[in-house]
């Protein structure tokens, strides 16, 4: 994952049943090592966006 974004795997659809994180800057290489592998049936994502903004005073060009 990035380090800005997390994912939650369920073993049921729309988001329910036994959960697994994948938290920010981490990789998972294995998922059978969770029991989760082939498990999975839906997804959430999230992540986290800020807006990079600039201040501009009068008389002045970006």
């Amino acid at each position: 994952m990035g380090p800005d974004a997390s994912l939650l795997g369920y073993m049921e659809t729309n988001c329910k049943g036994r959960r697994m994180a994948f938290v920010s800057n981490h990789r998972v290489l294995d998922l059978d090592k969770f029991q989760m592998a082939n498990d999975i049936e839906s997804l959430r994502v999230e992540c986290k966006w800020e807006r990079k903004t600039e201040s501009v005073h009068a008389g002045e060009h970006p």
